[in-house]
């Protein structure tokens, strides 16, 4: 920590890199970067000389460096799911990488040299707290679960959020997440226009109105009606689309819907939401600056 804080003092830009430990069967026992949370998974998958046993608490590394340095902190994750950032608003930026296999490095390099384009978005929700988790509400039963076969490792995990999964979780309790389900930046950026519903199809128009180019992952979400019997989140990502976009270029994108897409399970099988469906265009589940209504 000392050596890695005098460093920064002098750098012009800090590029930390957090990992952690986890795998099937291995589950962390906790959100943070802290390698107590991941001791388990690192002793199962490779004995107790793995090396992210040695990483120690990650998020005060970032956090002192972040204080030593303000303004020039890049986060680099490689983690295998969604972590806690509490150092967030301290840091410059972060890029996820996942558990990028051999040529993560070049990729990484790649990306923040900006020698490429960032086209992923976030396939789960960066939760803010650890008590906004579902599984934080269901207490132990649902996670880790409970015990099942004395001395093993089989546990019986109660999900207690019903239909209600993942991102539909957190609008459903008004949760603000730290960054949403379909989150992702780009060194440009796009604006979104001209939505029409005829029927059941839906377009909108994309603009890159930044200074170079870049991908755009635009994304339709649909808020089916209320009944008073079914509880439906307030809305369900039905459709996405990836296009590159030149500087100043435009492209209208076309999402079609199918019963499927309008369906909701009634407890016996599927059936289609009659009247009116909310519509949503936009470039995550919480940025959705497009809005309408198909009706049938």
């Amino acid at each position: 920590m000392v050596e890695a804080l005098a460093h920064a003092k002098l750098a012009d830009l800090v590029i930390v890199v957090a990992a952690d430990a986890a795998s099937e069967g291995v589950d962390k026992s906790c959100m943070s970067l802290n390698a107590s949370c991941f001791a388990n998974a690192a002793i199962d998958l490779a004995g107790s000389s793995f090396p992210a046993l040695k990483y120690g608490d990650q998020d005060a590394l970032i956090t002192a460096v972040s204080a030593v340095s303000p303004g020039k902190v890049v986060v680099v994750l490689e983690t295998g799911a969604p972590v806690l950032t509490p150092w967030r608003d301290s840091v410059a930026a972060i890029l996820e990488a996942w558990y990028p296999g051999q040529q993560g490095g070049t990729a990484i390099a790649s990306l923040l040299f900006g020698d490429a384009e960032p086209g992923g978005r976030l396939p789960a929700t960066f939760p803010a707290r650890y008590s906004d988790v579902p599984t934080a509400k269901g207490g132990a039963a649902s996670y880790p679960g409970v015990l099942t076969l004395s001395g093993g490792h089989v546990f019986q995990e109660n999900y207690s959020e019903d239909v209600f999964v993942g991102y539909r979780w957190y609008d459903t309790q008004s949760l603000t997440p730290a960054f949403p389900f379909g989150f992702g930046l780009s060194y440009t950026r796009f604006d979104f226009s001209s939505l029409a519903i005829n029927g059941r199809t839906v377009t909108a128009t994309v603009t890159n109105n930044g200074g170079r180019g870049g991908w755009a992952v635009p994304q339709l979400y649909i808020g089916l009606s209320a009944s008073s019997s079914i509880s439906h989140p307030p809305k369900q990502l039905k459709g996405f689309q990836k296009l590159w976009l030149d500087a100043g270029q435009s492209k209208t994108v076309t999402f079609t819907l199918n019963d499927r897409a309008l369906s909701y399970w009634d407890g016996n099988g599927w059936s289609v939401s009659s009247g009116c469906q909310a519509v949503f265009v936009g470039s995550s589940s919480r940025e959705l600056p497009l809005q309408g209504q198909l009706c049938s």
